[in-house]
Order: C-alpha cells, then structure tokens, then sequence
C-alpha cells in the first residue's frame, strides 16, 4: 500500500549522505528533500493515532444537490491498536537494574539519574510513537553540560529525527525563534562533532536554504541519539489495516448519512402540486399542512428497506479482520468478557498480540542498549567513574495482564523438584525481585532454625506450643518486612 520510500531512505540515498558526512561535505538541503516525503508519512500516521485526520478526511463530498449530509465518521481504531499493544508492554514500569558486581558509586549514579528522568513517561511516549509511526527517537542532551547542568533524556518526535547507518550519523529537526524571525534547526550528530544548521523560515519546505551556525565537540564520542524501531519494515501498528479501517469509517458514516437526511423515507404526496416553496415551508418551518384539492389524492411516506443483516454481517467481518490482521485483542471476546475459560486458554487468544510485542520489546531494548551506551560514555568521561559498562546495565519488562493465580500456584506446586527456587519464583508475577524474595526466604529458615536449636531443651508438648507461636510472630514478622521492602528502592531501579 505505500512505497518504501515513504517508511525510511532507500539504501542509495542514504549511502550517499554517509558518504557526504564522511567528507565533511553533507548537504542539509539536499537530506531535508529526501526526508520530507518520509516525514509526512510519518506525521500522516501519527494524525491517524490522534485521529486529528482519518482516511475518510480526504473523502470528496459526492456532486449532488439532493445530498446535504456528508458524514466523515472516525472510528478509532488506529488509537486502539497502538494502546492495546503499548498498554500490554508498557503499562507496567520498565526496571532498569544494574548488576550487582558494579561498585556502589557508579550504582547510585546511574539510579539517581535514571530516577530524575521520568523514564516511565518517557518510555510510555517512546512506546506510542513506536507503533503509530514505526519509529521512536530519543536524545541524550549533553549540551547542557556546559552550564554545569547534568545531561538530560529527551523523546523526539519520529517525523523530526532519523538516524544514518548503523547509528553512525543523527539528525534532528526543531524549531526556534531568533533574532531573524521563525527558524529551521537542523543538528547533525555524529561522534566527532555536533553542527548546526539554521534555515529562516516558518516551516520546512522541498526547497530549503540551511545553512552552518555553529560546530562543538561531542563530547562524549558516540552519537546520542537513540531509535526504537516498530519492526524491520518501519511498519505502524495498524499499517496492514488501513484500508479496513477506512472502510469501516466510510460504512458507518454512510449509514448516518441516510440517517440524519431522512433517505430512509420520502413523502410520496398525489392530488396536488407542492411547489419548492411549498415543501420548504413545511420542513424548515416544520408547519407540517399542505392542501390536497383532488379527493383521490394522498400524502404518505414511501420507505427503504435496509438489508440489516447485510450490513450487519460487513460490520462484524470488518472488525473481525481488524482484530486479526493488527493482531490485537477484541476485549469484547467471551474468552475476556466475564466467560468461563481458563488463564491457559485465554493465553492462546492473545498469542499474536505476544508475537508482535516480543518484537516491539526486542527492538526497544537495542534502542535502549545504544542509551546505555551514551549514559555510562558520559560517566566515563565526565564523572570519571570507569567500573561499569553498558553490559552491566539491563531491563525487565512485565507484561500487564490478569494472572490465574490458583492455576499457576498449582502448577509450580506440580514442577517441584523439577526446577530449583529461582526458576519457580521467577514464574511468580507477584514477586518483583527474585534475589530478594530468595533472601527473604533464607532469613525464614534459618529463624525457624534458630527457634528448634533454642527449645531442644523442653519437653514435646511443651515445646511445641512455644514453637508454634515463635513461628506465628516469625511470619507476622517477616509480612511486614515484606511490605517494608516493596515500598523502598532495591538493587531494582
């Protein structure tokens, strides 16, 4: 349905730019001409997600005077199917943790300044961009060093940055006022050099006049933009489902034409000559009488009949192709809405759903991997903390989704023996941190230890009654430790 061209740069024309930037000879005006068409697509879809601009926008209206209502109904599908999928994959935050060899210096860095980010927003934001345009970006702002400031984390909107080779050359696009009026920034990233480019103007046109302001230093050596790729192909979330979907909005808003035009029923009158001014007196003045001289002559409606089951079966196949195609969930399913089936069952009914997010979550991580990058770069260079590494840093991702608890307590109760602790614990969704939910564990047993080694000296039944109220104040105890812990910053950021 679209060109390739209108997704990313074909391989030649960005090859040539690489070229150019290699020889210190790139050309901004010549990039913004070949970017311009990818822009707009890109913007074109995000206005889709908005539905600020649906397909059935630029549908004309039909010429014909008989015609007054002209329906543009949006159904948004597009918003659907981009928050289902980021709801599933984002809804719960990402935990950014570091391993735990890292000293405590550099740890406590990198939490605070991941902690003074917003890192859920911003990933929230990423993850929507992500699927209503194919693409997210995000910029580690080092510029502000300079004013003693820390760096700081900023998304990109997908129509105003892409990204040259592998992550060997950024480019972003901006706005700004200066003292020549409204300006056109274009920056350049690559790792020598940050250039800027300004071009006066209101807006980006095909024919720009960008030209060099101003040359730092990168100071870190690496290029601190960031992409998150939807998939391979650059492909929005609804982007196999685009014409089902206008075809959707063109049923339902023809339906509400007829509707609202009275086209389900005309007045048949005979016996009389209803002139223009007539008739426009009895419907805009809602009057409602008009003479019938002849005695055989009548006013009556004549209707249309509507085949219902014809539209209604177009109706459901639209969705039911909707749902499959954009591989989400019709929550209106029996499986979701109150049925009997079980947490395995209910599983295989989001299975393409998984697919698409397991691709999505992939994809973020390399993205996030090339800011870890730049974020211990940074500390290397800048703070003059040197024991960590990108490989130090990971993420875990917790999809937001009801669990049958009783079915998978039963199940793990089943696979004892068969997997040691962590395996078993780490299938919990209840538990966030699998080392210390492991730790807590120890402290129990050796307190139950400790107990039977302080009453081997009395008697059974004795013995017995004082054990187990140890044990009773040992679990009380350890409960509320529990619910200490899960309210305080772990090795978990």
């Amino acid at each position: 349905m679209k060109f390739e061209s209108t997704l990313k740069l074909d391989k030649m024309k960005e090859k040539k730019h690489l070229y150019k930037i290699r020889n210190n000879d790139f050309d901004p005006n010549e990039f913004i001409t070949d970017f311009i068409p990818i822009r707009n697509e890109r913007l074109r879809k995000y206005k889709q997600y908005t539905i600020e601009h649906n397909l059935i926008n630029d549908r004309p209206k039909p010429e014909s005077k008989l015609l007054k209502v002209h329906n543009k109904i949006h159904n948004s599908f597009y918003n659907y199917i981009v928050d289902q999928k980021v709801g599933y994959l984002f809804a719960n935050p990402i935990a950014y943790q570091v391993a735990t060899d890292v000293e405590e210096k550099e740890r406590q860095y990198f939490k605070d300044f991941i902690d003074s980010q917003d890192m859920f927003l911003l990933d929230i934001e990423s993850g929507i961009q992500q699927g209503a345009c194919g693409v997210s970006y995000r910029l580690l702002d080092i510029e502000t060093e300079e004013d003693g400031t820390k760096p700081k984390l900023k998304n990109i909107e997908s129509w105003n940055a892409y990204i040259l080779g592998d992550s060997e050359a950024g480019i972003i696009l901006d706005e700004d006022y200066t003292d020549k009026g409204y300006t056109q920034v274009l920056t350049l990233y690559t790792k020598e050099h940050i250039k800027i480019y300004h071009h006066y103007a209101e807006r980006l046109e095909y024919i720009n006049a960008f030209k060099l302001v101003d040359t730092k230093s990168n100071l870190i050596n690496i290029i601190p933009v960031f992409q998150f790729i939807n998939n391979l192909e650059y492909h929005a979330d609804f982007e196999t489902v685009e014409d089902l979907i206008d075809a959707y909005d063109r049923i339902i808003s023809d339906a509400q034409n007829e509707i609202e035009q009275f086209r389900l029923a005309y007045l048949l009158v005979t016996g009389t000559d209803l002139g223009d001014a007539t008739a426009k007196d009895i419907f805009t003045k809602q009057t409602g009488i008009f003479n019938i001289p002849d005695e055989k002559g009548e006013a009556k409606f004549l209707t249309k009949d509507i085949p219902v089951d014809f539209f209604k079966y177009i109706v459901e196949t639209l969705e039911r192709n909707i749902y499959k195609f954009s591989k989400i969930v019709d929550v209106n399913d029996p499986a979701f809405a109150g049925g009997n089936e079980s947490g395995e069952a209910r599983k295989w009914k989001i299975i393409a759903l998984e697919f698409k997010a397991n691709i999505t979550q992939e994809f973020f991580k390399k993205g996030l991997n090339s800011m870890f990058k730049s974020i211990v770069a940074y500390m290397h260079i800048k703070e003059n903390m040197t024991n960590i590494e990108s490989k130090d840093i990971y993420v875990d991702f917790t999809r937001t989704l009801p669990v049958d608890l009783g079915y998978l307590a039963d199940t793990l109760t089943k696979l004892h023996g068969l997997l040691s602790r962590r395996s078993t614990i780490a299938q919990l969704p209840i538990v966030d941190d699998v080392d210390h939910e492991l730790q807590l564990l120890e402290e129990e047993r050796k307190e139950t230890a400790n107990l039977f080694n302080s009453y081997e000296g009395l008697e059974g039944e004795e013995n017995a009654k004082l054990l187990d109220k140890s044990q009773e104040g040992t679990f009380n105890s350890s409960n509320k430790k529990r619910k200490q812990d899960t309210t305080r910053n772990q090795e978990v950021i």
